[in-house]
């Protein structure tokens, strides 16, 4: 076993980008796992909290900015839930 590689990180070498990205989307256990969930954990909760703050009277300028902030929030949960239809074994 190569010095520095893990079992998983080995194992990944020799997949697909496709075997993965699905790997990845699932995992907590490495670093780029953990850092992708916790990233879309912390996009949930701001979203949340986008939600929140638009029930009350705010200024017209922090108002566009919640919602450019909502609509970058919600491309990255499509590009998210794009990657894992593409990458998953069975896409019904």
């Amino acid at each position: 076993m190569p010095i520095g590689l893990g079992s998983n990180e080995e194992i990944l070498t020799k997949r697909s980008p496709k075997e993965k990205t699905a790997f990845y989307l699932e995992d907590t256990a490495t670093k780029i796992g953990l850092c992708f969930n916790l990233s879309i954990l912390s996009l949930i909760l701001l979203s949340s909290a986008i939600f929140v703050l638009q029930t009350y009277p705010i200024g017209k300028q922090l108002k566009a900015g919640l919602e450019i902030a909502d609509l970058v929030i919600l491309i990255a949960f499509t590009v998210e839930y794009i990657l894992r239809l593409w990458s998953a074994e069975n896409p019904k």
